[in-house]
């Protein structure tokens, strides 16, 4: 005797698909992010549509599809999985604008750090990284135009000051010169 379906689906239908995760959640407007999609029913999956996006899959298992995010603006975007068991829509991908840094102050500090520097510029909210050179700092997302970092332990002379986000990395137009 045959097993009981209790799905409602006819006999031999393939099950919708579920996202149970994105990895990452978020990415540059730029697009070009791998994202990894994981969850049930993939295997079959034709398209992944990020907002009104289509993009083609790479299918790894029934358990998990990768992507790369094509350009989109900054916000928040459905993503739609369509695949031959049906649509799952259970997630969002959010697009980050690049960050932009302006100003650096003060531009000296000694070699032992410990300095408080003021960087400031566009789309610092979602800071996730400062380094000043290869060193990373301690850092406070003060705004969206405004970080505060502590100056690490450095060897004297410039170093390159870089912020990291979700949507790129931007540079300060002036380095930090530790004397």
């Amino acid at each position: 005797m045959a097993p009981r379906r209790e799905t409602g689906q006819p006999e031999g239908a393939l099950p919708p698909p579920y996202i149970g995760s994105l990895t990452p959640g978020s990415g540059p407007t730029a697009g070009g992010t791998t994202v990894t999609i994981t969850g049930t029913g993939l295997a079959t999956t034709q398209t992944v549509r990020f907002g009104t996006t289509a993009v083609v899959p790479t299918i790894d298992s029934d358990s998990q599809i990768t992507v790369a995010t094509p350009p989109q603006p900054p916000g928040t975007v459905p993503v739609v999985v369509t695949a031959i068991g049906g649509v799952a829509d259970d997630e969002v991908f959010t697009y980050t604008a690049t960050p932009g840094l302006t100003g650096i102050s003060p531009t000296t500090g000694p070699a032992t750090g410990g300095t408080t520097v003021v960087l400031t510029g566009t789309n610092l909210a979602q800071t996730t990284g400062v380094s000043f050179g290869s060193a990373p700092a301690a850092f406070t997302a003060v705004s969206d135009t405004q970080i505060n970092a502590i100056a690490p332990a450095h060897t004297p002379g410039p170093a390159t000051v870089t912020v990291t986000t979700p949507g790129g990395t931007a540079t300060a137009p002036d380095p930090f010169t530790y004397t």
